[in-house]
């Protein structure tokens, strides 16, 4: 049965109090003979806040996220056109005009390498982007240990080079996944 206004405003009054007292350290017996109620009563109370400050909680964080994620996904967009931006070439005109009244338009064209800066700024958004939809979580591998005393130094930097190469081309798989399944 639905509890009257009245009842759920008292409720909710006391809830904001019992909660107010629990977080400052009070004991829920001192808390429960202030109220003049058994401790139990005080102890629903407590779980009922906490499961309330825990549905707060995930959703507070779930909007956090997204937000996080939309201004990320904003600076990767603007990374991107100004990393665009930096490889254009620029057109500058100069008007002169001499003694004689004389004008003269110069155009100049420059050319620049584009921003490393920029591109390591989309790299860099492009991994935290991916770390937080969960592509670089880690792959279940089944592990097998080798007994490699039998190889001689160059056998295992060789060895331990192609596996650095193998990693690294799951790394760059990863960030291209990224950028090809980024949302919106």
């Amino acid at each position: 049965m639905p509890l009257s206004r009245t009842k759920s405003l008292a409720l909710d009054q006391r809830r904001a109090d019992v909660a107010a007292r629990y977080l400052t350290g009070e004991t829920e017996a001192s808390i429960a003979r202030s109220y003049q109620v058994h401790r139990s009563q005080i102890s629903r109370d407590i779980k009922a806040l906490r499961r309330e400050w825990q549905e707060r909680r995930g959703a507070d964080f779930e909007c956090a996220q997204a937000e996080h994620i939309a201004r990320l996904e904003a600076l990767l967009a603007e990374a991107w056109a100004a990393y665009r931006l930096s490889k254009e070439e620029r057109r500058t005109a100069t008007r002169t005009e001499d003694a004689n009244k004389q004008t003269t338009i110069t155009v100049r064209t420059e050319t620049h390498a584009p921003s490393a800066s920029l591109l390591g700024e989309v790299r860099q958004t492009l991994a935290e982007l991916a770390r937080i939809w969960g592509f670089n979580a880690p792959l279940k591998q089944d592990v097998t240990l080798h007994d490699f005393s039998h190889l001689t130094d160059d056998e295992l930097r060789a060895l331990w080079l192609e596996e650095a190469a193998k990693v690294i081309g799951e790394a760059d798989s990863i960030t291209r996944r990224a950028a090809e399944t980024r949302p919106g």
